[in-house]
């Protein structure tokens, strides 16, 4: 069995844990407004958790909601992009299966693309991501 490349830590609120696990200063900037953007704390309470200026913590958190709005459309290009270059490669595939075979594979892909779909709407509508290491 392999070992894992990345120590795992608990999950944590402590901002002092926080403060030791992070090795770069954007993951320290983010971790710093990510209970602001994603559980609706407010800056003046997270002010008291870190220490840092609210108005610091209240502009970072608007530029990172500004962004995430913002790449929201563009999201949606490249995962439309690869979906046509997937169905292409798909295809060239199928050519060195058997044809008896293609039914069951059809009806796979679509399973997994209805899925994939389902998981996109999802995510859009809860304005997260579903790439979480636990």
């Amino acid at each position: 069995m392999t070992r894992a490349k990345r120590e795992r830590n608990a999950r944590t609120d402590n901002w002092e844990l926080i403060q030791q696990w992070c090795r770069h200063p954007e993951q320290l900037l983010y971790e710093s407004i990510r209970p602001i953007t994603l559980h609706s704390v407010s800056p003046a309470e997270r002010v008291q958790e870190t220490g840092l200026a609210e108005s610091t913590l209240r502009r970072t958190a608007d530029t990172f909601d500004e962004l995430r709005l913002s790449l929201s459309n563009a999201g949606v290009a490249r995962v439309q992009a690869p979906d046509q270059t997937l169905n292409a490669l798909a295809d060239q595939a199928l050519e060195r299966i058997s044809t008896e075979h293609h039914a069951s594979i059809h009806q796979g892909l679509a399973l997994l693309q209805q899925a994939l779909s389902e998981l996109t709407e999802e995510v859009t509508e809860k304005g997260t991501s579903t790439c979480t290491a636990e």
